[in-house]
């Protein structure tokens, strides 16, 4: 009798060992699978507007069909298209992310959350990454701070920079405000056509005083986009230096 409680024993000891060995291996299983890197996928860097599209797999690995109820993207930043709303046991679902990068910048991660009816899995998150590079400006002045360096009261120095239009319109420019010190080399209302650069000069007078000046030229355009361009110049005003006595 004693002989039969020991083999009893022994073999509830037996049966506990395989299923916690099952249960180990299901375990890592399940967390490798939550960890699998097809559920992130990283767009890498693209310029902001841009609306690339990666395809996501899901499997189904359980016994029983699975339907996907719906897609949660709280960030509301691209659409989500799908084949089929069941997978059957075996089967493989695929829908495919399409990231709208429009008004973002920078380094950004969202997630995406698809709800199924499945008691195991319910919610089953991926994510997408990327780093967005500010739009190109439809169009600018270059540079838009210019030094005039160290010169002395009331000289004058010769200053220069570029207009570039990125549109494929032409730009208009109709008038433009600045400083007393400042004076256009060229005449306004001017047009910079499509897709082109142009340079331009205009004159600085230093002031009668000396130290730090600061001022500014701005040039007024005809897109709503592109507003006013400014070019700002500094300088440092000093008296020449004494000449040295012979």
């Amino acid at each position: 009798m004693k002989l039969n409680r020991f083999y009893r024993l022994v073999f509830c000891l037996v049966v506990l060992v395989i299923c916690g060995a099952s249960l180990s291996a299901k375990e890592k299983k399940e967390s490798k699978y939550a960890t699998n890197p097809a559920r992130v996928h990283d767009y890498g860097v693209i310029e902001e507007g841009a609306k690339p599209k990666h395809t996501f797999k899901f499997a189904n690995e359980t016994k029983s069909p699975i339907k996907v109820l719906k897609f949660r993207l709280p960030c509301g930043c691209g659409k989500i298209t799908k084949e089929k709303d069941i997978v059957e046991p075996g089967k493989v679902l695929e829908f495919t992310m399409e990231f709208n990068s429009e008004g973002r910048r920078g380094k950004v991660a969202k997630n995406i959350y698809m709800v199924t009816d499945s008691k195991q899995t319910p919610i089953i998150k991926y994510t997408i990454r990327a780093d967005i590079k500010p739009k190109p400006f439809p169009a600018e002045i270059s540079p838009g701070k210019i030094n005039a360096g160290t010169i002395a009261p009331k000289s004058q120095k010769e200053l220069k920079f570029k207009i570039v239009n990125r549109q494929k319109k032409k730009l208009k420019i109709s008038r433009g405000a600045m400083s007393p010190l400042l004076k256009l080399n060229f005449k306004l209302p001017l047009e910079i056509p499509p897709e082109s650069e142009q340079e331009f000069t205009f004159k600085y007078t230093a002031p009668s005083y000396t130290g730090g000046n600061k001022c500014n030229l701005m040039l007024r355009t005809n897109n709503p986009q592109v507003g006013n361009l400014w070019v700002v110049v500094v300088a440092n005003i000093q008296p020449p230096p004494p000449e040295k006595k012979k």
